[in-house]
């Protein structure tokens, strides 16, 4: 309600401030993208991408900042090809007004690599995390930690999950000195320690970690913000890979009716977070509710990123499986044919590739 009545006092308010609107405009849309109300975050972003521009033209260091903000928008709720436009303008207009060492440029490069990461151009991702990290940066400032983050998560997906847990460790040993247990950033990089934890198949040194982080969250967060769900949602996985199902259940219960609440339609996390669900569902012999969670997150995943991409693969195989189990061999056919011909079907209960971490 607070943030509604400064964006309504704004255009009257600072009529003859145009730069001070634009900034404010940023503020009250990185205030809306926190709490995932990504529509008027989108809005305001915009707002102050256009104001810059009307002032300063194209190639100005605080129109490249808000274009690599919009950006940020896109990816979190979901498109990821809106954001790799605005990520790539931002990367253009900072590098020709600040330069590649500035930290706004790194920044932007640093969330380019984790997004593209993500679609499958790994090592492209890596190289550029660790040219980051190669630079004269402050050994514990923000960048450097972000671009940490990055190549754990990456190196995670390429399956080097030792060299990710000892970029982690080293992370948050880090931000727990600077900037203490509960600060936001260092229970996110907790959250990742996790994660390469788990991929390594530590389970018992992980599930306390992802605890620890989603006690925090939930001290220090409202029920609906994104990070607390996503950590629950990780939380929830962990005890799904050590059959904990009486744990996970209520855990993924939870989550999906926050995401459900507070998070834009369609958002990928809640797509990623139904897959697991399906197993506690299938575990729990409901195997119709199973199949909708599942129909929905494949509508979500191929929204998100693709039919081309492994996610939306993953679960069409997970569906073919289904079918099959329970006697639906032309259901099984149709969505078999959605895969590439070398796809394997996958056994249901095998989802840890579809988990995804808030960086």
């Amino acid at each position: 309600q607070v943030l509604d009545a400064a964006a309504e006092r704004l255009q009257d308010k600072f009529a003859d401030q145009p730069s001070i609107r634009a900034r404010l405009h940023q503020t009250i849309g990185a205030a809306y993208m926190d709490m995932a109300v990504f529509d008027l975050a989108e809005s305001h972003v915009r707002s102050a991408v256009d104001g810059y521009t009307q002032l300063y033209g194209d190639d100005h260091p605080d129109r490249g900042e808000a274009l690599s903000q919009l950006g940020g928008v896109y990816w979190m709720s979901g498109r990821a090809k809106e954001a790799e436009r605005y990520l790539d303008e931002s990367y253009d207009v900072l590098m020709g007004t600040v330069g590649p060492d500035d930290e706004k440029t790194l920044q932007v490069v640093v969330m380019i690599a984790i997004m593209r990461g993500m679609f499958g151009s790994s090592d492209d991702a890596v190289r550029s995390l660790r040219e980051v990290l190669e630079k004269e940066l402050d050994p514990e400032g923000k960048i450097r930690l972000a671009a940490m983050n990055g190549l754990a998560m990456v190196l995670g997906q390429q399956g080097e999950h030792q060299e990710a847990r000892e970029i982690m460790e080293k992370a948050v040993e880090i931000r727990r000195r600077i900037l203490g247990d509960d600060h936001p950033d260092t229970v996110g990089a907790l959250n990742i320690l996790a994660t390469a934890l788990q991929n390594e198949g530590k389970l018992a040194q992980a599930t306390p970690l992802f605890e620890e982080a989603v006690a925090i969250w939930r001290q220090h967060l409202d029920p609906d913000h994104q990070n607390l769900i996503m950590g629950i949602n990780n939380l929830a996985f962990v005890y799904l890979e050590q059959d904990r199902y009486e744990d996970a259940m209520p855990l993924y219960e939870e989550a999906i009716e926050a995401m459900e609440r507070s998070l834009a339609p369609g958002w990928y996390g809640k797509g990623i977070a139904l897959v697991s669900y399906a197993m506690c569902l299938r575990h729990f012999e409901q195997p119709e509710e199973a199949e909708a969670a599942l129909l929905e997150a494949h509508e979500i995943l191929e929204a998100a990123f693709g039919p081309t991409h492994p996610h939306v693969h993953k679960v069409a195989s997970l569906l073919v499986e289904a079918y099959e189990a329970s006697d639906q061999p032309q259901l099984a056919a149709e969505w078999r044919a959605k895969l590439p011909v070398e796809q394997e079907v996958v056994a249901l209960p095998s989802s840890s590739d579809l988990k995804q971490d808030d960086p």
